[in-house]
């Protein structure tokens, strides 16, 4: 239960750095104290188990205390990109049922045509406190109100997250907190992540790998996250050196990005012992590039919305591997499959099949489980 691991950290951790960005840090206290302010706040407006609540959020601390709020009082959490379209946003809204969302401040303008228009009945501004509009930092409700609403047992919906819908509409998966807590306990204890561990997520947190990588990760291990609310080539590198980054988040076309990006002189990265890709495959020519230029081997993840992070390479001998997305998390299984059996030579090529606990579930086909009667989820691609 993400709530739970909140709990722990504050009560453990009190005065460890929990996230830093937007110029604002927040102690493991802090962001419990905030999170539990804004918990009796959505009470307050009469959110409740079982809603969806938007989350259309930039990284920034807002989306962490919104979520972390959400999964208290048995919300579901619904995280959008901030860059999305006017159209895009409400026709997200309303596929994945919500009815009260939190908005960047300057969306207030498209936080009012959605109100007018009955897509929601109510909007909370992040960043708002010069605005007309709710301030997600001013609401605040009765302690008590809190006390009244159990925390979520382990099979209730925590989640919804829109697939890329790149082959298609995109599909609305929902997530329960014991699924969304095995992935991060997979994550963390699979890569080694500690409360030492300092984070930098250059990728969005409402994104499947940032979600991970970022936001779940640090919660698991109590950790730190840094997370700005846009990428920037020149500030990510001078962060990762002056914050002695130790685990870096990207994508390929950002590690790409910052080994094209001139410096007045080399940045020191050595406090960065792992760099993970994801959301796209790694071409070697990019691993190669950002070693050569940064100092940085990149080791690559695999996974999907439907079923959250699978796999990540952390093989001795990356330089031969780097373009493998390497083997499963603890407690995942893939399968490599010929002609719908998994028999087949090594190396051959086959279509991949997964088995996580951390698979959801579609709110929009017949058959709700992404999964076979087996538990095995066809993830439309080819592996060796």
């Amino acid at each position: 239960m993400l709530w739970n691991l909140l709990a722990r950290n504050a009560r453990d951790l009190p005065g460890h750095p929990a996230f830093v960005g937007n110029a604002e840090t927040l102690t493991w206290a802090d962001l419990a104290e905030r999170a539990t302010a804004t918990a009796c706040g959505l009470i307050r407006l009469g959110v409740g188990p079982g809603d969806a609540l938007g989350l259309v959020l930039s990284n920034g601390p807002g989306f962490v205390i919104t979520f972390l709020a959400a999964s208290r009082i048995g919300a579901i959490a619904v995280p959008l990109s901030a860059d999305l379209h006017a159209a895009e946003l409400r026709s997200h809204l309303t596929r994945s049922r919500c009815r009260v969302a939190v908005l960047e401040a300057s969306l207030a303008e498209t936080a009012g045509a959605l109100l007018s228009e009955g897509t929601l009945e109510h909007v909370l501004l992040d960043g708002a406190e010069q605005s007309s509009g709710l301030s997600l930092s001013a609401l605040t409700g009765s302690p008590g109100a809190l006390q009244a609403i159990a925390v979520p047992d382990s099979d209730s919906p925590l989640t919804r997250l829109l697939t890329s819908g790149t082959t298609g509409r995109p599909k609305c998966v929902q997530r329960t907190h014991a699924q969304v807590s095995f992935l991060a306990d997979s994550y963390r204890n699979t890569v080694g992540i500690t409360r030492q561990d300092r984070i930098l997520a250059a990728v969005p947190l409402c994104h499947g790998h940032g979600f991970c990588s970022g936001f779940l990760a640090t919660l698991s291990a109590g950790a730190t996250l840094f997370a700005e609310p846009r990428f920037q080539r020149r500030p990510t590198l001078q962060l990762l050196e002056s914050e002695r980054i130790t685990i870096f988040s990207a994508v390929p076309f950002l590690f790409s990005l910052l080994a094209d990006t001139n410096m007045p002189r080399q940045p020191d990265l050595r406090s960065v012992r792992l760099c993970v890709s994801g959301a796209g495959a790694l071409k070697r020519e990019i691993w190669h590039k950002v070693r050569d230029r940064l100092g940085l081997e990149i080791r690559q993840s695999y996974g999907s919305v439907e079923t959250g992070a699978l796999t990540v390479n952390l093989d001795q001998n990356l330089e031969a591997t780097c373009e493998s997305v390497g083997t499963p998390l603890q407690g995942v299984e893939i399968s490599i499959r010929h002609g719908g059996t998994p028999q087949g030579e090594e190396g051959a090529a086959g279509h991949v099949y997964a088995r996580t606990p951390a698979a959801g579930e579609s709110l929009e086909v017949e058959s709700r489980s992404v999964c076979d009667p087996e538990g095995w989820i066809p993830m439309h691609d080819l592996g060796t």
